[in-house]
């Protein structure tokens, strides 16, 4: 009996629980009846199990009611084109009463919510507070933990990490802390303060790993710092400690360049660079960084006690190179001076001494540098001892390159280095006489004799300026006698027997002038003259019985005026006085050259060549320039005397363009065709002039 009764009551429960099957086909029998009351769906609910009340309803048969009512409305409304909208109070009102009842119970839990969140956030304030307190007892495990446990409750809490990150820390475990900076960098990219932080972990890792010597590991984590904050300088000096320590001193060096570019007044940096050229034995660029450190810091430690080590190194230097160059080791002396230099380059006396060496070696371009580097280190002050000594240094060193110019023929090489030479110094009259020589070598005879006359202004006493003048005189009055300008050849025979009066050929060639000029008395002079003075001379001898016919050698020996010539050639002295020349530059201030005879000429120039410093060097000695001139004459001959000896044939064996010319007829033909010799011309004969024909011409001495 119960079985059936709760089987209809599923049935029946089946039914309620479709309801939109149940109004479907209600809809359909309405739209086939007219009308139907709807409470005939909908009957008196009792459920199985409800047996003290048998037919009267319970709550629960009422909630089902009111469900089935809403639903009848429901299908009254679908159907609207049938019934009426209209819907009973009841059903409104239990509408509201449902939505205030959701609306209430949303509130309620909104309220739970924030509540929930406040007590989370408190938590985690509790456990940031326990943990820096912990931290400042130097706890940092439970700290930690503590931490840890924040950070499950609120892990997109920044300040979490960072606390995290600074226990790591104080526990050197850096790659924890780096892990933690690097989190609340992604979770907050614009506060620098994190990066400058995390820059400093690597910065503080690498010091211990350099600590441990574990430079590439050590250079990794300074580098990462360095990249994080590239202005912070000290970053950037354990980097390069590092290289240094790996021995990577080309990689050290560009990191130091690359940071003085941004930081010029660091004297640190210029400290550490100086180091490693010193290092790479670039002395020279270690002295001007040092240099350049106490130019930024004059009482920096380092850089006075490493600009003291350099010069003390430099003079140590020196005075071996010296101590070589007394023992004619010149190349081993160059080697150590030029160590000098590269030690303390700002010293102008090394220079000095390195141009002499050069010059003793030979090498004059190198010598010419350094002494013109010493100017420039001695700011070209006059005043400065130093600045003239490497002044009149220069000066010799021009002479001697012009004087192995001259060695070489390079004659206008020579002369240019001389002008440049006498363009510094006008008092030295051994650069005149060079000049000179180089421009008689070169042909040039009227400024070889301007030069010789200048040297002569600056010392009148000197026999060989007085030996190359009366040699230029003599080659004038030569060719001035060639070309029959017979006066001004005696005038230069004159002028060489002045400044040479011990030389027999200038008073045997005056002879030959007067000879022509009919200066009987004048010839007998000059040939007397030089049978004193060369008494085997066979032209003297030969010239002597044309000027005094009939007499011996002897009878001229013993004659009056023979006697009066031998006293005047016991007597002789050079009666020449220098000639003054105009000012051959345009610089009134730079020369000192006398206008009158009468005046003393200046002094020459108190500078005098020690063992370490070379003299001035002579073009010519007074031997060459007569052999010279002896060569030239010899070759003229034997060049003319080829002319004349091996003239070439004139007979041509080739083909002619041209064809012969006519035979010129030597005569008058007959009528018959015989040829009538032409009678012979009379020889013109020449008028006599008056004047004495010498068979030979002037003759060369030896």
């Amino acid at each position: 009996m119960t079985d059936n009764k709760d089987a209809d009551w599923l049935k029946e429960r089946s039914e309620y629980t479709t309801p939109h099957t149940r109004i479907s086909s209600a809809k359909t029998t309405v739209s086939h009846k007219n009308s139907v009351n709807m409470q005939q769906f909908y009957p008196t609910i009792c459920f199985p199990g409800d047996e003290d009340s048998p037919g009267i309803p319970s709550p629960r048969d009422e909630e089902w009611a009111a469900r089935n009512a809403s639903r009848a409305a429901k299908a009254e409304m679908d159907n609207a084109e049938v019934f009426s909208t209209q819907v009973d109070e009841e059903v409104i009102e239990g509408a509201k009463q449902r939505h205030r009842l959701i609306l209430t119970e949303e509130a309620s839990n909104h309220s739970d919510a924030i509540s929930m969140e406040e007590m989370v956030c408190t938590k985690v304030q509790q456990h940031t507070e326990a943990a820096l307190q912990l931290m400042s007892q130097d706890k940092h495990p439970a700290a930690i933990r503590l931490l840890n446990k924040a950070m499950h409750l609120q892990p997109d809490h920044i300040d979490l990490y960072v606390h995290r990150a600074e226990a790591f820390l104080r526990l050197t475990d850096f790659q924890s802390a780096i892990l933690n900076y690097k989190r609340a960098c992604v979770m907050d990219p614009n506060r620098t303060q994190y990066y400058n932080r995390l820059a400093f972990v690597y910065y503080f890792q690498g010091q211990c790993l350099y600590d441990q010597k574990l430079y590439p590991e050590a250079l990794e984590a300074f580098s990462r710092a360095t990249e994080m904050r590239p202005e912070v300088i000290g970053y950037q000096l354990r980097s390069i400690a590092c290289l240094a320590a790996l021995q990577r001193h080309g990689e050290c060096l560009s990191l130091i360049n690359k940071q003085l570019e941004m930081e010029h007044q660091n004297a640190d940096l210029y400290i550490m660079r100086a180091r490693l050229h010193r290092l790479f034995k670039n002395t020279t660029l270690s002295y001007y960084d040092v240099k350049d450190a106490l130019e930024i810091d004059e009482y920096h430690p380092e850089a006075k006690r490493l600009m003291t080590v350099l010069i003390k190194h430099s003079v140590d230097l020196k005075n071996e190179a010296m101590k070589l160059n007394l023992l004619g080791r010149y190349r081993d002396a160059l080697q150590k001076i030029s160590l000098a230099i590269e030690t303390n380059p700002s010293q102008p006396e090394f220079h000095i001494l390195r141009g002499a060496l050069h010059r003793r070696v030979g090498d004059f371009n190198s010598a010419i540098d350094d002494y013109l580097l010493a100017l420039d280190k001695t700011d070209h002050d006059e005043t400065n001892p130093l600045y003239m000594d490497t002044q009149r240094q220069l000066l010799l060193t021009y002479n001697d390159f012009a004087v192995e110019c001259f060695s070489k023929n390079f004659f206008e090489e020579a002369i240019i280095l001389l002008n440049k030479a006498i363009k510094g110094e006008r008092n030295e009259k051994g650069l005149y006489i060079n000049r000179g020589d180089c421009f008689f070598k070169d042909g040039n005879l009227q400024f070889a004799l301007a030069d010789y006359q200048q040297a002569l202004e600056l010392d009148p006493t000197d026999a060989m300026i007085h030996s190359r003048i009366a040699a230029i005189h003599n080659e004038h009055g030569l060719l001035n006698y060639q070309d029959k300008n017979y006066i001004e050849a005696e005038s230069r025979f004159t002028l060489a027997a002045q400044h040479n009066p011990r030389m027999p050929k200038f008073y045997i060639s005056r002879c030959k002038v007067r000879q022509v000029m009919e200066n009987t008395a004048g010839a007998r002079d000059d040939i007397l003259f030089a049978l004193h003075l060369d008494p085997l001379n066979k032209e003297v001898i030969s010239m002597m019985s044309r000027l005094f016919p009939g007499k011996t050698a002897n009878d001229v020996l013993h004659s009056p005026a023979a006697l009066e010539a031998k006293k005047a050639v016991e007597h002789l002295v050079v009666r020449a006085s220098p000639v003054r020349l105009d000012n051959m530059s345009s610089d009134n201030k730079s020369t000192n050259v006398q206008k009158t005879s009468e005046e003393t000429p200046p002094p020459p120039s108190p500078w005098k060549a020690g063992k370490c410093f070379p003299g001035l060097k002579a073009c010519m000695v007074e031997q060459d320039f007569h052999i010279k001139i002896a060569v030239e004459k010899k070759m003229i001959n034997h060049q003319v005397q080829d002319a004349l000896h091996h003239r070439p044939s004139l007979n041509i064996d080739s083909g002619r363009v041209q064809q012969m010319p006519k035979e010129i007829p030597r005569g008058k033909r007959t009528k018959k065709g015989n040829l009538i010799p032409m009678p012979p011309s009379k020889p013109k004969t020449k008028k006599s002039e008056g004047w004495k024909q010498f068979s030979t011409g002037i003759g060369v001495g030896n």
